[in-house]
């Protein structure tokens, strides 16, 4: 089985995705680990860094049609929905048939290919 691809996704470079992205580095050191973010957080030279505004063409083509009735700020919310798409976007075009999508603030402890096995 080959190693299963880590992706975050992450707008900004607050203090703890350094933290977290190392330790997904270091629980998963021969995984391909990507960090889909923008131009403020392409510094970690241990992961991969793809800028979403290369992936945003579906995203923006949902933004159209998309109708804000959450009584969250509607920038957050948009880019809640516009994450998937920009990711779907992504793997589809690495051809990327499985991976595992985390939350920018959460800590990995495990193997990733070996929990999934």
């Amino acid at each position: 089985m080959s190693k299963i691809p880590i992706l975050f996704f992450n707008i900004g470079n607050p203090d703890f995705l350094k933290y977290t992205l190392q330790q997904a580095r270091n629980t998963n050191p021969d995984s391909r680990i990507i960090l889909m973010g923008d131009d403020s957080n392409n510094c970690y030279d241990f992961v991969e860094h793809v800028n979403i505004q290369n992936y945003s063409k579906t995203a923006q083509e949902f933004k159209q049609v998309y109708s804000h009735m959450s009584t969250n700020n509607e920038q957050f919310e948009f880019i809640c929905f516009a994450r998937w798409f920009i990711i779907n976007d992504f793997v589809k075009e690495q051809g990327i048939e499985s991976f595992f999508c985390t939350d920018s603030d959460v800590m990995l402890f495990c193997d990733i290919t070996e929990e999934a096995k």
